[in-house]
């Protein structure tokens, strides 16, 4: 996918509200882009998705959250306040960390440490941040609630739908399947930084390695459940759950099986890409 032009395109994502659980209100963004532009409010007015920026080390494994409606990210404008004005999920006030707990996570800003939560005394309903130190404070834990309308359970699993596939019992309503890649291929020509998709049917060995792969991640979360863990970040080859005062963080795959395959070298500077 293109790195900076996602705005224009329309991935399928599966959206979210988020859910405070001390108010119960839920993260909405308002029409202006100046400011503290997030607040928390009765309607589910908002719907969110979360996209994988990756592992920036120490296990910070981080989502970028994105407003389905506005296309942009949630944002600790210079660690001032929470703004959701321009989609920049390469920026680190703009990436945060969901740290699962009993059913809700906490969610933690990458540049600044802080929390996101819900300012009661405020008066004004505004979404913010306090220190890492609150994260017993029910009011940064929020919880992620199916916005597909087919549900309103609220889902224990926070991951990137283009990239995971879990069971069913871990979530809530299913989101519509991809049915389609190449009519990304079909945009504009006006688009900038318009995709392209490289196609190479896989040889045997490699298909029957990549399956094997998501045979074991799925056995792996359902043993996870079986074990009394509630709440998950489920990314690539690894998974971090939580359940009852427990933390587990496990690799979910195998690199020597599943990369098992054609090795792609790069012809500059000829290093090893998988």
């Amino acid at each position: 996918m293109p790195s900076r032009a996602s705005q224009s395109l329309s991935f399928p994502r599966r959206t979210f509200f988020l859910k405070n659980v001390l108010s119960g209100c839920f993260v909405t963004q308002l029409d202006r882009s100046e400011g503290p532009n997030v607040l928390a409010q009765q309607l589910q007015l908002s719907a969110w998705y979360f996209i994988y920026r990756g592992d920036h080390g120490l296990g910070q494994h981080l989502f970028a959250v994105v407003s389905a409606s506005h296309r942009t990210t949630l944002d600790h404008y210079g660690g001032q306040h929470i703004n959701s004005s321009k989609y920049a999920p390469w920026d680190d006030y703009h990436l945060w960390q969901p740290i699962p707990r009993d059913g809700f996570f906490i969610l933690k800003n990458l540049k600044t440490g802080r929390l996101l939560c819900h300012d009661m005394s405020s008066g004004t309903g505004a979404v913010d941040t306090v220190d890492s130190t609150n994260f017993l404070d029910p009011a940064c834990h929020w919880k992620v609630v199916d916005a597909s309308g087919a549900s309103s359970s609220h889902c224990t699993v926070i991951y990137d739908s283009m990239l995971s596939f879990l069971p069913p019992d871990a979530l809530g309503a299913p989101t519509d399947s991809i049915s389609s890649v190449s009519g990304l291929a079909r945009s504009s020509a006006a688009t900038p930084d318009q995709p392209r998709l490289r196609v190479e049917s896989a040889a045997g060995p490699l298909q029957a390695s990549f399956l094997e792969s998501l045979e074991r991640e799925q056995r792996l979360l359902q043993e996870l459940l079986r074990s009394g863990y509630v709440t998950f970040v489920v990314v690539p080859q690894m998974i971090s759950a939580y359940g009852d005062g427990r933390w587990r963080q496990v690799i979910a795959a195998d690199d020597a099986r599943l990369f098992n395959g054609p090795i792609y070298r790069n012809s500059g500077r000829v290093r090893v890409c998988r």
